[in-house]
């Protein structure tokens, strides 16, 4: 399945197998992001692409705050909060 994540305004796509979570995508990007893991902001792509902003989508309500073992799900956009 795909999940995403936006910085410095670009969107980009990653690869999880079904069922992982929220820790192990921070894996895909960096293994340091794995280990620091806070927490993550889940949005839903298609609330993004409509709204057009992470503060839109806080303003309406759209942002989930997930802990580590989150289950990802497909089209999931995560902003991801680690430590080093």
């Amino acid at each position: 399945m795909t999940f995403y994540t936006v910085a410095h305004d670009k969107l980009s796509a990653w690869q999880l197998r079904r069922g992982g979570t929220a820790a192990e995508a921070a894996g895909k990007i960096h293994g340091d992001m794995e280990k620091g893991f806070i927490r993550a902001e889940v949005m839903v792509l298609d609330d993004l692409l409509r709204l057009g902003s992470h503060q839109a989508l806080h303003d309406h309500g759209l942002l989930r705050t997930v802990g580590r073992d989150h289950i990802v799900e497909d089209r999931d956009v995560l902003y991801i909060h680690f430590k080093v």
